[in-house]
């Protein structure tokens, strides 16, 4: 008899974004051991797509840098002071959201 599969989803970074996938395993022993052989973090079970949670709405300064067209660092930090930009709140590191890097965009075009 063929052991019960259970679909378990992983977190990873690629280029900058973060990335999941969902793969199968028999146990959470078992996800966890394949997660360490791939170099990518175990969430737990993964949720149906009705339930899964939304993709990331803040990009790290480095990559908002570039997705402004290779500004400066302080340029992204004045902008920010000045509110042309938003950051997610209640976060250490420094990350744009990515509906306010759109709508900067749509005003410069």
């Amino acid at each position: 008899m063929t052991p019960a599969l259970f679909t378990y989803s992983a977190v990873f970074v690629a280029d900058g974004h973060v990335r999941r996938m969902t793969f199968q395993a028999r146990d959470l022993a078992e996800a966890t051991a394949m997660a360490a052989r791939w170099g990518v973090g175990v969430e737990g079970l993964a949720v149906p797509a009705a339930d899964a949670p939304p993709p990331p709405v803040a990009v790290p300064l480095k990559t908002a840098r570039v997705m402004l067209g290779g500004v400066s660092r302080g340029q992204v930090y004045i902008w920010l002071t000045i509110g042309r930009l938003a950051r997610m709140p209640d976060t250490r590191r420094v990350l744009i959201t990515l509906e306010s890097i759109d709508r900067f965009k749509r005003k410069a075009a």
